[in-house]
């Protein structure tokens, strides 16, 4: 099997924008407004079964056991011979198809793993035992369990890889996902009104760190090789645990060509604390309530209800710990909402 000129892999971004490499993502108007939001629950399964493999340390202890737990029943020899490539930076993109909607269910994608087309499946799985350029540490040694469930061919070898991410979906996360989504909305809801308050460009570059969008294109800091590319569009999703942003891009030569998927990391806006009863609301903190309905900083909140910075940043630690706001980075800000 030759090794392909793909140039795709999950890799971790660090704090600082600009360190190592950069890839490009280039879009022209049409791929601008083909930018948009979605909810995978494969997405989920997967980035959950990738970061146990390469970033456990990323993982809270419940979520660790949960896919320890999993993955240590019988039953599931791909996943683990995947999770156990993890290292090298890629996990394949077919087991995460691309959502043809805002939200997808698990059954579905399920679906269309299993209808993969075969030449997509084979260029994957070339990169599987044959590494590529992206990739942080190099070549990924062949698997012989993969290199035996190839044998059958690309459509069962999706079948069963399917098969498998049905069972630990189940197992891992099948409990869990409503309460997942319901995270997962809420940070889209922040952030399309970001967009709305700010525009796409400080939206964008307000999602982590590493991510700048920059004259038509998004620029992703990564510290394997760069490159460039063009797209029709872009699919944003928020990562289901915080740490790392991921990616998955395709170069214009790519066998069947998939639009490139970012992960980046959920803000948090899940109550810090519950409470039997509704805490007490002052003047002042009523009064920002009343402000929040749309995303603003401490500084802005400020200026219009004439309050020192350190008062209002005071007042909104509290109705945060409270449950009562929701909180998420935007470049050099921090945007705070009502959530109630």
């Amino acid at each position: 099997m030759t090794r392909p000129s793909v140039r795709r892999c999950f890799e971790e971004f660090k704090s600082r924008r600009g360190a190592g490499s950069v890839i490009r993502v280039e879009l022209d108007a049409g791929g601008v407004a083909g930018i948009r939001f979605v909810v995978s629950p494969l997405k989920a399964a997967q980035e959950l079964a990738f970061k146990f493999g390469r970033y456990p340390y990323l993982l809270p202890q419940a979520w660790r056991r949960r896919a320890a737990a999993a993955l240590a029943e019988p039953g599931l020899p791909l996943l683990n011979a995947l999770i156990a490539k993890a290292a090298t930076g890629y996990f394949p993109d077919f087991i995460n198809p691309v959502p043809v909607c805002f939200e997808e269910d698990v059954d579905d994608q399920l679906h269309r793993v299993t209808t993969t087309p075969a030449d997509r499946i084979g260029y994957e799985a070339a990169i599987i035992f044959g590494g590529h350029p992206w990739c942080l540490r190099g070549d990924v040694s062949r698997a012989p369990v993969m290199a035996q469930a190839t044998q059958g061919g690309e459509s069962r070898l999706a079948q069963s890889l399917a098969e498998e991410l049905k069972v630990f979906w189940t197992r891992a996360l099948a409990a869990q996902w409503s309460r997942i989504r319901e995270q997962i909305h809420a940070d889209i809801a922040l952030r399309g009104a970001q967009t709305a308050r700010d525009g796409l460009a400080a939206m964008v570059t307000g999602l982590a760190p590493s991510l700048r969008w920059r004259g038509g294109g998004l620029d992703l800091a990564a510290t394997a090789d760069g490159g460039r590319t063009r797209a029709d569009g872009l699919l944003l999703t928020p990562a289901l645990f915080r740490g790392t942003v991921t990616f998955a891009i395709d170069p214009p030569d790519a066998v069947q060509p998939r639009l490139p998927m970012i992960t980046y990391p959920i803000a948090d806006t899940t109550p810090a604390k519950a409470h039997t009863r509704p805490p007490r609301l002052g003047a002042t903190r009523a009064q920002l309530l009343q402000e929040l309905t749309a995303p603003a900083s401490t500084t802005e909140l400020a200026k219009r209800l004439n309050l020192s910075p350190g008062t209002v940043s005071y007042h909104l630690q509290a109705l945060h710990r409270d449950g009562m706001i929701q909180r998420a980075r935007q470049a050099q800000r921090v945007l705070y909402q009502r959530i109630i």
